[in-house]
């Protein structure tokens, strides 16, 4: 009996090693070779999650799916808070199986080091409103379907990114004192590149690498004084040129031969001329060169060969279109405020009734803002950016 005891003794930490291992087996998530998925548990319900992280499979590559996601659908879970981070059981995941939205608004720091692990979003990771942000827990992030980093005031340097290599639509925008884009060099191929209100932005040969852009915004970009570097589709969806004060050309487009939906070049203050612009087919689209006060020269237009649904180039003061009126893009829909009009459809009367117009909404335009900045003066309104502060 003393023998047996003895064995038994020796043999009984073997034994709890062997059960615990049986039991993990047994409440393990979904195990596909190297490939781990865990289906993250609800806010305040992590049994599940924690009975998971207690029996690690050690070669897992560990997929953390949120709540409701399929094939063709990604669940969003917001970060507002580090609580939320805590909550939702996603530290330590290698790939998170849907979409996170990062908001500082509620938060004074996030601590975002947690993510160290994370290499993969199969959905959108948004960045916004972070105002004391270390972005080091995403700098082995490779992979993320739609990457927004908007609406940061304070943001200055996104280095942290630096391993991304795929992303199918990236959007910056509202990013006023963002340095550089330099990080984003390892980016093979963008669906979608939007670039919006980033003030301290002077070039794109960041992107130099990128292939295939089939939809690019660039608005409101101050600095922005060249489009060289970029390597678009020969065919693009939109195609849209607005507020980038400091483009004197569009040099830099000259693949792009066919515009499918929106060609839209306008309030671009010291565009002179529009070489580097190539289209030879914007059939069905729409096509404006409106506000861009000193364009004098639209000859890149003569390479057009088939016509957009709508046409309207108006209100270039410095344009005169009488050298361009043989090119097949003319008669337009509308031409007004041009030093000299283009050719276009409209009767003498539509175009009066068309400049007419244009100034009663400019005049209304004027005198709602001077009734606004009245009643800031008298206290009958808070200030909005004050209260965004």
């Amino acid at each position: 009996s003393n023998m047996i005891h003895r064995t038994f003794t020796r043999s009984f930490p073997l034994l709890l090693i062997l059960f615990a291992a049986s039991f993990c087996f047994v409440t393990s998530k979904e195990v596909k070779g190297d490939t781990e998925v865990v289906s993250t548990p609800p806010v305040n319900d992590q049994q599940e999650g924690d009975l998971v992280n207690q029996c690690p499979n050690p070669r897992a590559k560990k997929v953390c799916r949120l709540p409701g996601t399929t094939e063709f659908m990604k669940t969003s879970v917001s970060i507002d808070s580090q609580k939320d981070i805590d909550d939702n059981g996603l530290v330590g995941c290698r790939v998170v199986d849907g979409s996170l939205r990062f908001d500082g608004g509620k938060a004074k720091k996030l601590d975002l080091s947690q993510f160290e692990e994370l290499t993969e979003i199969t959905g959108q990771l948004v960045l916004t409103n972070l105002k004391e942000v270390k972005l080091r827990g995403f700098h082995n992030l490779q992979k993320v379907q739609k990457l927004s980093i908007v609406e940061n005031q304070n943001l200055t340097d996104i280095s942290a990114l630096s391993s991304l290599t795929e992303v199918l639509d990236l959007h910056l925008e509202n990013n006023p004192v963002l340095k550089s884009i330099d990080n984003f060099k390892k980016i093979k191929a963008l669906r979608l590149f939007s670039l919006v209100n980033n003030y301290q932005i002077t070039d794109l040969s960041a992107l130099s690498a990128v292939q295939n852009i089939s939809n690019l915004q660039l608005s409101g970009n101050m600095k922005l004084r060249s489009l060289k570097g970029l390597s678009l589709n020969k065919t693009v969806g939109n195609l849209l040129l607005i507020e980038s004060h400091s483009l004197v050309n569009l040099d830099g487009l000259e693949v792009v031969e066919k515009v499918t939906a929106t060609l839209r070049i306008e309030n671009n203050s010291n565009l002179k001329n529009l070489n580097g612009l190539k289209v030879k087919d914007h059939t069905g689209g729409f096509l404006y060169v409106l506000k861009n006060r000193r364009l004098e020269n639209i000859t890149a237009l003569s390479n057009i060969e088939h016509n957009p649904r709508m046409a309207v180039i108006s209100s270039n003061p410095l344009l005169d279109c009488s050298p361009y009126s043989s090119y097949k893009l003319f008669p337009i829909k509308g031409s007004v405020e041009n030093k000299v009009d283009c050719p276009t459809l409209m009767s003498e009367a539509s175009r009066l009734r068309a400049i007419n117009q244009k100034k009663i909404e400019e005049e209304r335009e004027a005198e709602l803002e001077r009734e606004h900045e009245a009643m800031l003066k008298e206290g009958l309104l808070e200030n909005e950016s004050e209260d965004q502060l």
